[in-house]
């Protein structure tokens, strides 16, 4: 794939990929989980780019001698927009889509669901400046993750399988809406 189509995915699709793992992190096991594989790709990939950087200011933080006390209603505390529709709307997608990414105990998030959920997404040609022919070439790539996902879910919630994929595939959309939402958030 060309830099260029690259660029364009990253620009259109960037804002839902924020709204997605918002909504995933905005619980404080997540929250922890998330870190710790964080900094463990940061010990094993200490030359990629930024990652120096990043292991720096978290380690700044010391999170890891501290409790997570953190949530959705710490982060989003009443009132944080200009009404309470959308406050409201923004819990019920967050809540939505933070089920759809969890395994079958409902207390951790499926890691493999998530992560072809993220390529699905960042792989949406749609709402994109690329020529017609480039985004036929994205939409096939992500039609192979689609199948991807939809093969695990089978093999993994064979009674789920159906209603799972179709949330995933429903995600684009409502990421979209989710990170729309947080925009409307009142200045500090």
């Amino acid at each position: 794939m060309a830099l260029a189509e690259q660029t364009s995915l990253l620009q259109t699709n960037g804002q839902k990929l924020i709204g997605y793992l918002w909504a995933l992190y905005c619980e404080p096991t997540d929250l922890k989980i998330f870190t710790q594989n964080l900094f463990q790709y940061g010990q094993t990939h200490p030359d990629d780019l930024g990652v120096e950087r990043v292991l720096s200011a978290l380690g700044s933080l010391d999170l890891e001698n501290k409790s997570f006390n953190y949530g959705y209603k710490i982060v989003y505390s009443t009132p944080w927009a200009p009404n309470a529709d959308i406050e409201e709307r923004h819990f019920k997608l967050t809540q939505i889509i933070s089920q759809l990414s969890r395994s079958a105990d409902k207390k951790t998030l499926d890691s493999l669901i998530l992560v072809l959920s993220s390529m699905i997404l960042l792989l949406n040609p749609d709402d994109t400046d690329m020529p017609n022919a480039s985004k036929e070439k994205v939409s096939n790539i992500q039609m192979k993750y689609i199948s991807l996902l939809h093969r695990y879910l089978k093999a993994k919630y064979p009674k789920k399988a159906n209603s799972k994929l179709a949330g995933a595939l429903m995600l684009i959309q409502m990421a979209k809406e989710l990170y729309d939402l947080h925009a409307q958030r009142l200045p500090f």
